[in-house]
């Protein structure tokens, strides 16, 4: 199954992104501490699509600059499992198209999709306002026009 979601995000200016995970987008399968399939927002600024096949890995499939200051347009289209695939578009350019695995060993290519601020432990405040969630099964279906 091919997942979809666009939303709105704004992260103010002075935020500050720690060396700590803070996940925009997961799809945490049962029974598992670590999500397979994340996008975080990482220091200086970036974001990272990251993979996991088991609880003791984490691998950046895609980085890049995440913009501060204005609302962003974000896309994201994924497919979970062994053949999985990942495409994300910022403000519609494609900053990401990457096949990857997408699933843990020997589990299935369901996952349960959360969307919200989910962030390790840090000393610093953090904010970030997301707008106008949109899900589906192809980018088209949740594309702003």
């Amino acid at each position: 199954k091919t997942w979809a979601l666009g939303l709105k995000v704004f992260i103010p200016p002075g935020v500050e992104f720690t060396n700590n995970w803070h996940s925009l987008v997961q799809c945490p399968q049962a029974n598992v501490l670590n999500p397979p399939f994340s996008l975080s927002l990482v220091a200086p600024g970036k974001f990272a699509l990251v993979s996991r096949s088991d609880e003791d890995s984490y691998k950046v499939i895609q980085g890049g600059d995440f913009p501060k200051g204005r609302w962003v347009d974000l896309e994201l289209e994924f497919r979970m499992g062994g053949a999985g695939h990942v495409k994300m578009w910022l403000d519609g350019k494609v900053v990401a198209d990457k096949d990857a695995i997408l699933r843990y060993k020997g589990g299935g290519n369901r996952c349960n999709l959360k969307v919200g601020v989910y962030r390790g432990k840090a000393a610093t405040p953090y904010e970030m306002r997301i707008d106008d969630v949109r899900f589906g099964t192809t980018r088209e279906a949740v594309r702003k026009n």
